[in-house]
């Protein structure tokens, strides 16, 4: 986990001045145009999809302001979203050290690296869905210490609990603001859902906690909404609708199980990889781990439905059924 860490940092480090791409240089010269103007809203700025707040921005704007240094500063920022990403982790798995550390190393390897794939997206440059991804996964585990503080009867309101809690709904407000209604739809949504299921299904109820704390989280959305419809008119995914049957007959669902396959590298538009070479052995071996994590997510709902009280480990990968 530590040579993980350390080694995204120094991928940071050595090869962000080197790798500019478009979508990063946008958000390095935000960076700047922020830091220079003295404020988050740039009067005239063009926004494409979103404000970039929930991004690397949210760290490295206050490190560049400080340093000057904008490669350093957006590596920086990635260094504490990786931190992140580990204390989540270990906020879901509290009592099961070696499957936080499982969970943290499968989090952290980069499986792909590109303009627009998962190293980039989440621990490299801009990491414009490093936020994002993150808030979902912390919504899992304070729910999961707010059953359990609320089943053994102890106050909430500890640091263990209180601090994660204000966090996500912190970056609830924050998503909604910059990226508009996506992030609540795809990812705060599925969770809360996941939750709500299992709760009723094994309890009967939910914690009243987690109640005012959802109640904050929809009230926090709506504000960032509005926010985000007065600084940039909102966003593409306000627009989001469903996919048709025929949509489906056509082929989405092929595309979503390729999609799944690409965000771990075992996909190529490439038909002259050869099997005997060493790329195309890793490559076999990348398609192995993809059809492993599939079958330990079929394996986990099987037990979840199985054995209800094994639900608290298994709501991580039951959110991919959702998902």
């Amino acid at each position: 986990m530590i040579f993980q860490i350390i080694f995204a940092f120094g991928c940071n480090l050595i090869y962000m001045p080197r790798l500019i791409d478009g979508d990063f240089a946008m958000l390095a010269t935000h960076i700047r145009e922020m830091a220079e103007n003295g404020t988050a809203v740039i009067a005239d700025w063009k926004y494409t999809t979103t404000a970039e707040w929930d991004s690397a921005v949210l760290f490295a704007l206050p490190l560049y302001i400080i340093t000057h240094k904008i490669y350093f500063s957006l590596s920086l920022s990635n260094l504490i979203i990786s931190i992140l990403y580990v204390l989540a982790c270990f906020l879901i798995f509290e009592k099961n050290r070696k499957a936080a550390l499982i969970c943290v190393n499968l989090l952290l390897i980069p499986y792909e690296f590109g303009m627009l794939s998962y190293f980039n997206m989440l621990f490299y440059g801009g990491s414009q869905y490093g936020i994002k991804v993150l808030i979902p996964i912390l919504i899992i585990g304070v729910s999961l210490r707010m059953t359990e503080y609320s089943e053994e009867k102890k106050n909430v309101l500890t640091s263990k609990v209180l601090i994660p809690t204000i966090f996500v709904l912190f970056l609830i407000f924050l998503t909604a603001a910059s990226s508009g209604i996506y992030v609540c739809m795809c990812g705060v949504f599925p969770a809360a859902a996941t939750y709500i299921v299992m709760q009723f299904d094994r309890r009967g109820k939910l914690p009243i906690s987690w109640i005012v704390t959802a109640c904050l989280g929809m009230l926090l959305t709506g504000l960032g909404l509005i926010a985000n419809k007065r600084i940039m008119g909102g966003t593409r995914a306000d627009s989001l609708t469903f996919v048709t049957f025929n949509q489906y007959a056509d082929g989405y669902l092929i595309k979503m199980v390729c999609g799944f396959f690409s965000v771990f590298g075992a996909s190529t538009t490439n038909s002259n990889i050869s099997v005997t070479s060493l790329y195309g052995a890793f490559f076999f071996l990348r398609i192995i781990f993809v059809l492993i994590l599939i079958c330990a997510v079929v394996f986990s709902v099987k037990k979840l439905f199985a054995h209800p009280s094994l639900s608290d480990a298994c709501l991580c990968p039951f959110l991919f059924g959702i998902h």
